[in-house]
């Protein structure tokens, strides 16, 4: 059983640490930090996510070395943080766009992930002409939630580098700039 303690600052925000009932009957805790209620309450759900399992949540969140994690890593984690919570067919579109990612850059490490890294995968994908706009898009959204995902819910990162990137407009492939060579922005 987890829940939440709050502690209210005397500078008026708001600090919280996430606490649950070990199995000798003694309570342990992870601090959330000053954050707004929605931000503590996904903590909540990712050590309930974690006790589920059977795993230690402070062990797991700090064995996690976010410096050496790579992509398929990352994925992993929020591939058995997501099952619990969304349909088996979401997880499994969303593990698709995530490895056809990788298999065009790299497992490279979560880290060094840049908005140039991501403009020029869906810039390729574009030139590609094996995708239509529509799924270009559709694969974005799904990289860009990840993403947010890996910055909001995990922590693993700071920013999301997809903040920028617009989605393409349906025209047809002559009017999306493929041959003028225009960026995906």
């Amino acid at each position: 059983m987890a829940w939440l303690d709050r502690n209210k600052r005397s500078n008026g925000s708001t600090s919280w640490r996430v606490r649950w009932r070990k199995n000798d009957d003694s309570t342990d805790n992870f601090k959330v930090g000053v954050a707004p209620k929605r931000i503590a309450s996904q903590r909540l759900a990712q050590v309930t996510t974690l006790l589920a399992m059977g795993k230690d949540p402070n062990a797991e969140l700090k064995n996690i070395r976010t410096n050496d994690l790579t992509i398929s890593q990352a994925s992993d984690i929020d591939h058995d943080w997501r099952k619990v919570r969304v349909q088996p067919r979401t997880v499994e579109i969303d593990n698709f766009v995530i490895n056809l990612f990788t298999k065009h850059i790299g497992d490279i490490p979560l880290q060094s992930m840049s908005f140039d890294v991501v403009n020029g995968f869906l810039n390729d994908l574009l030139k590609s002409e094996r995708y239509t706009n529509t799924t270009i898009n559709m694969y974005f959204r799904t990289l860009r939630s990840w993403l947010q995902r890996m910055t909001s819910e995990h922590n693993l990162i700071k920013s999301n580098p997809t903040m920028g990137i617009k989605l393409l407009q349906n025209k047809s492939r002559s009017q999306t700039g493929i041959e003028t060579g225009i960026s995906f922005l």
